[in-house]
């Protein structure tokens, strides 16, 4: 069968599957009511190893055992803890939720999260027992919880989130423009700043019902006050699916999706039920179109990433007997080729000269000519098959220019000079042409004299003109250059008016020999601010505002941190012996002050703050030493 078959009828067979399930599935208030408590019943229950959830079966005995610590039974209080993201995980919720646990009840842990791009809500069964816990959480908290199988959020009614006794919810009603617009428009603001309560946001935009659950900093937004960004929303509901034929092409288009037939199937059966059984007949009728419509694969053909184009095939029909001729045993048999049968740009491979060999209609000279060549033109080429010949080499090496080829014209000239010179001749010029010679005629009498050079100067007047130059170089020009011409120099220079980073000064170095340097306007200017830094204090101090743990470096000094967010703030060893800096906390915020191994505190009663308060930490010009002053 066709592999395009196998597919199609493969999704047929998911979609006549989820009409099934569709007719067939019901809520849980649909299904009938189990009168006597079966310990052997399953329950099913959802495992993640290694970031991957995994559906496993949970009878109603082992559940019951793993509940029944200090007496816990089966009076249930669920509790919410919000949004499961990449900066909130459900450790952070938990960290920072304190919950009473008494013995008549059984507590549910309620929080949504983010599960292969779908919205999820995750549930999960507390097994610590009673007692007070505040915060709960711990780094080994999942070893001490249940997963209950999580539920995606269409299946989940919007009124189960906004029901609960710790939400909040803001109503927009239908809106046109985008929802953060919305929100940082609104008028009045909107408060968020409670943080003991879960806020919701509802709109409805083209027809479409939106919940949206706030995740971000406690605070007030909309006009005029602080602006939200995507990262602090999160889309827990709409009112609208996707097509089912937008979930097939997602899952099978070029075998990209990753998982097996199960989780398809229950990836389908997921979208399934957010769909009616007309949608789904609608879906298995397009896939019977596509099945009318498709190309059969031919079983003697398989498919594969190389594929065969119109442009290649056009290259193989120019592959014909024309161009490309049957092989020739000898040069003689090629050159009886009558010229008038061969095609320009004809190809032909001779078997005992081991070579290919090239026509060109055109050309003047080449390797071997046809017998009945008319007019001088059409040459054979030869392809060398083994590489370069020695002939070939020198050919094109002497075609180039520049290299000084030793031609065999240049040989020839060579050879006519040694026959034009006499014997008698060789013998008069061997006799000059040496070292007595030469020092004898060219350097006898040199001597070094002043004066400017002229046409009739001789070779040894000219040589001792040069000569007195050399002599007397460093005491004529050192006398030229003076502070008076120089400075003549220096001011009939153009003028720039706005030096900019690369314009260089001249500097002299007194911790170098006074020698003179250049020295960059880019670092010209840093080094006055480093210096005019120390001797004028800014106008103004400038406010950071915290709401994390930070570690304070030599880029705080001297601002104003504002801590909105309970935080502690490092005072490391190895700042500025200059460094001051001043904390104030917003309401509800509390500072805690870390120190670093060799700091010490002048005057301070203690290392947290609470809110509205402020203190000033100052350096005393000892290295780690500080003056503190305010309510730390």
């Amino acid at each position: 069968m066709a592999l395009e078959e196998q597919i199609l009828n493969y999704v047929r067979s998911i979609n006549q599957t989820l009409i099934l399930w569709k007719a067939n599935a019901k809520k849980a208030e649909e299904l009938p009511e189990m009168e006597t408590v079966n310990p052997d019943a399953l329950v099913i229950v959802s495992e993640q190893v290694a970031g991957i959830y995994t559906s496993k079966k949970l009878t109603l005995q082992k559940l019951i055992e793993s509940l029944s610590l200090s007496g816990q039974n089966n009076k249930v209080r669920e509790v919410i803890l919000g949004s499961i993201t990449e900066a909130h995980d459900l450790n952070y919720l938990l960290e920072n939720t304190g919950i009473t646990v008494t013995e008549d009840e059984m507590v549910i842990l309620t929080a949504l999260a983010t599960v292969n791009a779908t919205l999820v809500q995750r549930q999960f069964l507390w097994k610590l027992g009673k007692g007070e816990f505040n915060p709960i959480g711990s780094t080994d908290i999942n070893t001490k919880l249940i997963e209950l199988q999580p539920r995606f959020i269409n299946e989940i009614v919007a009124d189960e989130l906004t029901s609960s006794p710790i939400a909040i919810v803001y109503d927009f009603g239908t809106i046109t423009d985008p929802i953060l617009d919305v929100i940082n428009t609104a008028d009045p603001a909107r408060d968020y700043t409670d943080d003991e309560k879960i806020y919701y946001i509802r709109a409805i935009k083209d027809d479409v019902k939106l919940l949206y659950n706030f995740i971000g900093i406690n605070g007030i937004y909309g006009d005029g006050e602080d602006q939200m960004t995507e990262d602090d929303l999160v889309l827990v509901y709409s009112s609208s699916n996707a097509d089912m034929t937008d979930v097939l092409n997602t899952k099978l288009d070029k075998g990209t999706y990753t998982g097996n037939a199960d989780d398809l199937l229950q990836e389908a059966k997921d979208y399934a039920d957010t769909q009616d059984t007309a949608t789904l007949a609608t879906a298995n009728s397009y896939t019977d179109s596509v099945a009318a419509n498709k190309v059969d694969k031919d079983g003697a053909k398989v498919l594969s990433d190389n594929n065969y184009s119109t442009a290649e095939k056009n290259k193989l029909a120019s592959i014909d007997a024309t161009h490309y001729l049957a092989p020739l045993q000898s040069l003689a048999d090629l050159s009886a080729m009558p010229q008038a049968s061969i095609s320009d740009k004809a190809r032909v491979y001779v078997e005992n000269d081991l070579s290919d060999y090239f026509y060109d209609a055109t050309a003047s000279s080449g390797d071997v000519a046809p017998d009945d060549q008319v007019g001088g033109v059409g040459f054979w080429r030869k392809v060398a098959v083994g590489g370069e010949t020695p002939t070939s080499i020198k050919t094109k090496y002497e075609s180039n220019a520049d290299t000084n080829a030793y031609t065999d014209a240049d040989k020839a000239k060579v050879t006519a000079i040694d026959q034009s010179v006499s014997s008698a001749e060789k013998t008069i010029w061997n006799g000059k042409v040496d070292a007595s010679g030469v020092l004898a005629t060219i350097l006898s009498g040199l001597s070094a004299a002043s004066g400017t050079f002229t046409s009739s100067d001789t070779v040894l007047t000219a040589f001792g003109k040069i000569k007195y130059l050399i002599d007397n170089i460093a005491t004529t020009y050192q006398a030229i250059l003076t502070d008076v011409n120089f400075g003549t120099f220096i001011n009939g220079l153009t003028a720039k008016t706005t030096p900019v980073d690369a314009d260089f000064d001249i500097i002299m170095d007194s911790a170098d020999s006074n020698k003179l340097k250049k020295v960059s306007w880019a670092n010209r200017r840093a080094a006055s601010k480093t210096y005019n830094d120390t001797l004028y204090a800014p106008k103004f101090t400038p406010v950071v505002s915290i709401g994390s743990n930070t570690t304070l470096d030599d880029t705080y000094n001297g601002k104003v941190i504002l801590l909105t967010a309970n935080a502690t703030i490092t005072l490391p060893n190895g700042l500025a012996t200059n460094f001051g800096v001043t904390i104030s906390t917003k309401t509800g915020v509390t500072l805690t002050l870390s120190l670093g191994g060799s700091v010490t505190l002048l005057n301070n009663t203690g290392t947290t703050m609470s809110e509205k308060l402020s203190c000033t930490l100052l350096n005393t010009g000892t290295a780690n030493e500080y003056l503190t002053a305010g309510n730390l």
